[in-house]
Parts: structure tokens; C-alpha cells; sequence
């Protein structure tokens, strides 16, 4: 396939993971029991709208998937010397 068969996609997602604290002395963070939930951005390069999706769910499988917005071909935001 050729970069104008592929298109660039933002997937907007929201995400709750476990609160970490810095230990001193080089050791491993702890977790405080604390959860933290954030909204985040992803973005993918696929062919189709259902090839970005089902990317982003392959390793976003616990998240919250609130929307997916096209930005663009990717053959007009590439531009070679």
C-alpha cells in the first residue's frame, strides 16, 4: 500500500489507572490504592475508520473509547525533500 491509501486518525479515550509514589534509593515505586482516571489522545495511521478502531481497542482493551476524529490523508501531511 501506497501513504495515500492511509489516512491519520485521533482517538479521543479516557483511561483509569493505579497512583504510583517515588521511593528513594533507587527502588521500585509503590502504589498508593489511589485510582486516577485522565482523557488522552491516540493517534493511528490505517487505512479505514474500523482498522483505527480496532487498533486502538487491540491495546486499549480496559479504556473508554469516547470518539474518533479523521484528520487527515497522510500523503498530504507528508512532504518529502
Amino acid at each position: 500500500m501506497r501513504a495515500c491509501d492511509y489516512s491519520v486518525f485521533k482517538i479521543d479515550y479516557k483511561t483509569t489507572y493505579s497512583e504510583r509514589v517515588s521511593t528513594y534509593g533507587g527502588m521500585d515505586s509503590e502504589l498508593t490504592g489511589n485510582k486516577i482516571t485522565k482523557d488522552r489522545e491516540y493517534l493511528c495511521v490505517a487505512p479505514d475508520e474500523s482498522f483505527a478502531r480496532a487498533a486502538f481497542l487491540r491495546y486499549h482493551s480496559k479504556d473508554e473509547f469516547i470518539r474518533l476524529v479523521p484528520l487527515g490523508k497522510l500523503d498530504d501531511m507528508v512532504f518529502l525533500q
